[in-house]
C-alpha cells in the first residue's frame, strides 16, 4: 500500500494493523503542482496492491503520473 499524504498514513496504518504497513510516497508539504515521482517511488507504486491519496489535487497529479506506470489488473 502506498499513500501520497502524511495526514492520512496514521489512518491508514490503524485499518491496516496486523496486515501490513503504509509506504509514504509523497512527505512534508509537497505540492502536487510540482512535485515529481522519484523512479524508486514508481517502483514502490508499481509494486501496490493499494494506493490512497487525499484531496483533489493529487487526484490530478495520480491522473497524470499514472499513464507512466504499467496497467495493473484491478
Amino acid at each position: 500500500m502506498c499513500g501520497f499524504c502524511q495526514a492520512s498514513t496514521f489512518s491508514v496504518a490503524a485499518v491496516m494493523e496486523g496486515i501490513g504497513a503504509p509506504v509514504l510516497i509523497v512527505k512534508g508539504a509537497a505540492s502536487p503542482h510540482t512535485y515529481a515521482l522519484k523512479p524508486f517511488q514508481a517502483e514502490q507504486i508499481e509494486k501496490a496492491d493499494l494506493v490512497f491519496w487525499m484531496g483533489h489535487s493529487w487526484k490530478l497529479f495520480w491522473k497524470n503520473h499514472s499513464s507512466h506506470l504499467p496497467p495493473k489488473p484491478w
